[in-house]
Order: structure tokens, then sequence, then C-alpha cells
């Protein structure tokens, strides 16, 4: 049986059983007793047990008014202006597409004749006329 406690910070409570020695450490520590945090800058906590170097790094924090990851939102602005682009340009294409698909699909139209009936030949203009009735009426260059 083991003659020693494991320090508090040791993960899931394991330690070497003669000289007390974690094997790994809770997130934030690091050291052969994992008594010694981990540096600010370490993603998740998380750090080398052996001499505390962060294994996830987080960015340079560049530190102005707003105390903000500039790089960081900077490169999220520009995935989004990109994206965003991106997807204006698939549309105006599509509309395209899809107008010129239209075009050749439909046939082009004959114009209206907005209610005037079309003949099927030039004799069919007169069909109607009474010649009888003609013969009667004056021409107009025998007046003049």
């Amino acid at each position: 049986m083991c003659s020693l406690m494991c320090p508090d910070n040791c993960r899931f409570g394991k330690c070497n059983m003669q000289s007390g020695q974690c094997i790994e450490c809770i997130s934030g520590f690091h050291g052969n007793v994992c008594d010694q945090a981990c540096p600010d800058n370490c993603g998740n906590s998380i750090c080398s047990i052996q001499n505390g170097q962060c294994l996830i790094p987080l960015p340079e924090r560049q530190t102005d008014d707003t105390c903000s990851y500039t790089g960081l939102y900077t490169g999220f602005a520009i995935l989004g202006a990109f994206l965003g682009i991106s997807v204006c340009f698939n549309i105006c294409s599509i509309v395209l597409f899809l107008r010129q698909a239209k075009k050749i699909k439909s046939p082009n139209d004959p114009p209206e004749t907005f209610g005037m009936q079309q003949s099927r030949s030039e004799t069919h203009n007169y069909e109607g006329l009474d010649v009888a009735k003609l013969d009667n009426v004056k021409n107009i260059y025998d007046s003049i």
C-alpha cells in the first residue's frame, strides 16, 4: 500500500507510490507535485508537467483601449466579407443563368394583332362586297 497521500492537484488522484510525484496534473498546474500554476497564455490552462510550457498557446494579445484579440477578429471579419461576396456572386450567377435558360426555351411569340383578324389570302379581303351596288356609285374621279 501507499505510505504517502497524493497531492491534491494530481489528476485522478494518481501519483508514484515511492516518490509521491504526480503522474498527471489537473488543468492549470505543473511540476513534480503539481504545485506550480501554468502561465496565463496557455489555452485551456494546459501546460507540460515537466517544464510548464503551454501545450496550446493562445494567440498574441494586443492590448489597446478595448483589450481585444484584434488579429483574431480581423481574420473573422475578412472571412465574413469573403463569404458574403461569394454568396452574392453565386445568387447573381444563378439568376442570370435562369434568365438565359428562359429566353432559350420560349420561342418568339408573334406580335399581337389587337382585335384585327388576319386574312388567309389577299383575295378574301373583298368577299362580302356586292359588285352590283358598286356600279351605281359615282366615280370620284369623274366629278373632278
